[in-house]
């Protein structure tokens, strides 16, 4: 907070860099769950540091944008990206739709501010990184190659040689094989309250992005906008169940209004395991998620939104 301060920007936020427990128990359902976002075009809307979006891209999301307000939060969202193996998209003069494209300082920058120690703990991070892609490779070259000449070197783009290379590339995460990441990684400046100038997308995470009473309607509004207007894109929603309840009851109740055709296929709770700083314990603290799913005219599968009388 000193920072905006400083900067006569006293009404800008500075809890994007705290990693909250919804965005923490969205990534656990992504790494849990794969499908949810593999293959697919994924957004993340006030992403803080972009925990969730991270985890969809390890997950072999075909690309995920992070979208925040804070240049410096998506720029340390993209350094996380860029430490953990993933690949950042460089943006190109004239490329973003909306001019607001970010870019983060490369890790070379970085190095020179950080004390010796957690220089070569990175280092050594990125070695195994390295070590773990190349067995990757290597597993998945051998696989395709076995899948090959079982089918006797025929139809080698069908379903089973494909998914052969990355069941034995994929880590294991909660008893899910991932594939390793295929898509890219990058960021938009994008404020909520602001119209939408970027391509809708096939999944939207939203977490803890409700805690102002204020922030309900335009979020709501938004949410339809960033999403493909086809039946099957999804919203996945992340939220603590006792803070704020009647934010995010008036969410529901707004997005129904606004734009009817989303149905609630789960909902469901998570316990995180915080640490409280000022009474120096660990508590778990409950998340509820809820996996809403754009609905095309006749689709019943899942409990359609209803405004509350």
């Amino acid at each position: 907070m000193e920072m905006y301060i400083a900067a006569g920007q006293a009404d800008r936020d500075p809890y994007w860099c705290e990693p909250w427990p919804s965005a923490l128990a969205m990534s656990a359902e992504l790494l849990n769950r794969p499908h949810l976002v593999a293959r697919q075009r994924v957004c993340e809307l006030g992403c803080g540091l972009g925990l969730a979006g991270l985890a969809a891209a390890v997950a072999g999301a075909a690309e995920v944008v992070l979208l925040d307000r804070e240049p410096l939060s998506l720029q340390c969202a993209l350094v996380n990206a860029e430490i953990n193996g993933l690949a950042v998209a460089t943006p190109k003069p004239g490329s973003s739709s909306s001019g607001s494209s970010v870019q983060a300082p490369s890790l070379e920058q970085l190095l020179q501010y950080l004390p010796a120690e957690d220089v070569q703990r990175l280092q050594e991070h990125q070695r195994q990184l390295l070590v773990q892609r190349e067995r990757q490779e290597a597993a998945a070259a051998v696989s395709s190659s076995g899948s090959t000449d079982s089918d006797g070197g025929s139809d080698a783009g069908s379903s089973s040689g494909e998914a052969a290379p990355l069941a034995a590339a994929g880590a294991a995460v909660g008893g899910a094989a991932l594939p390793p990441p295929s898509g890219v990684v990058r960021a938009e400046v994008f404020d909520w309250s602001e119209p939408v100038t970027i391509a809708p997308h096939d999944v939207m995470l939203v977490c803890d992005c409700l805690y102002e009473s204020f922030s309900v309607q335009p979020v709501a509004e938004v949410a339809p906008k960033l999403l493909k207007p086809r039946s099957g894109s999804r919203l996945l929603l992340a939220d603590p169940p006792d803070r704020a309840r009647h934010n995010r009851e008036c969410f529901l109740d707004i997005l129904c209004e606004e734009s009817g055709e989303f149905l609630v296929e789960e909902a469901a709770e998570a316990r995180v395991p915080t640490w409280e700083e000022s009474k120096r314990a660990w508590r778990d603290v409950p998340i509820a998620l809820m996996h809403l799913r754009r609905s095309a005219g006749g689709d019943t599968v899942g409990m359609k939104l209803r405004r509350r009388e």
